[in-house]
């Protein structure tokens, strides 16, 4: 090998090293825009005899707008008020850079007015970032009228003031 093909192979790993994660989209962090607040009805969900819904319920699905995500080996976290709440997630929908990210909510005493909502890859504090806005009770949108009666479900105010469950 010549003295001209080592030095540029040197020089390509410099340059590779000196710029870090700037260049991977693997390593950026999140870039949340926004969010929004869904009440959804579920209906009971049994597999095979094993119950796990016994009847339909009221959930919320936090709706978070990300800006060029990427898939990695961590799945998205959302956090209240910097604490990590394991809830079900997953990309629910795409539009050209934008990708939403949504987290249901089962239990509404976990939906405080006021909390600050964040993101962050598995169970990385590292990886943490804010999402803008704060969450406000009164601006869930209610499930549709037709699925909740259907379902048998409670208005979401009844739904929302549930005391806490052990």
């Amino acid at each position: 090998m010549s003295h001209v093909a080592v030095a540029m192979s040197l020089l390509g790993l410099v340059l590779i090293v000196s710029t870090g994660h700037a260049e991977s989209p693997y390593l950026d962090p999140l870039r949340p825009t926004g969010f929004s607040l869904h009440a959804v009805g579920l209906p009971p969900r049994a597999i095979g005899s094993t119950i796990l819904r016994a009847q339909g319920t009221l959930a919320v699905a936090v709706q978070v707008t990300v800006e060029d995500y990427v898939p990695r080996g961590l799945e998205p976290t959302l956090l209240m008020d910097g604490v990590p709440i394991l809830v079900a997630s997953g990309v629910t929908g795409v539009h050209g850079r934008v990708t939403t990210l949504s987290f249901l909510v089962e239990r509404p005493g976990l939906l405080k007015d006021g909390a600050i909502l964040g993101l962050q890859l598995g169970e990385d504090p590292k990886t943490r970032t804010q999402i803008p806005g704060v969450l406000r009770r009164d601006t869930i949108q209610a499930p549709d009228p037709d699925e909740a009666r259907r379902l048998g479900l409670p208005s979401l105010a009844e739904w929302l003031n549930r005391p806490a469950s052990p």
